[in-house]
């Protein structure tokens, strides 16, 4: 079971890091080099503005657990999330 809720993460985030690509893509930008997520996060917190405070620190929060699903260990997501 936890397998399948990292999982299950791992894809919310990762519709929501393509959503960030594609805003910045319409925008004429691209991420590059090392740490290309947390640009991606960054960018969307500047264009998108404060009216989404609290949908860019959760897509921040994701992006920090994502990568420690990734690199770390498994088991990290609870039911909740």
């Amino acid at each position: 079971m936890p397998d399948e809720l990292d999982w299950a993460y791992t894809i919310t985030y990762n519709a929501m890091l393509q959503a960030g690509r594609a805003l910045m893509f319409h925008k004429g930008y691209r991420p590059r080099g090392k740490d290309q997520h947390r640009t991606v996060v960054r960018f969307c917190e500047l264009t998108l503005g404060p009216s989404y405070r609290q949908q860019l620190a959760l897509f921040d929060q994701m992006r920090r657990k994502r990568h420690r699903l990734i690199s770390e260990a498994i088991g990290l997501v609870s039911r909740q999330e």
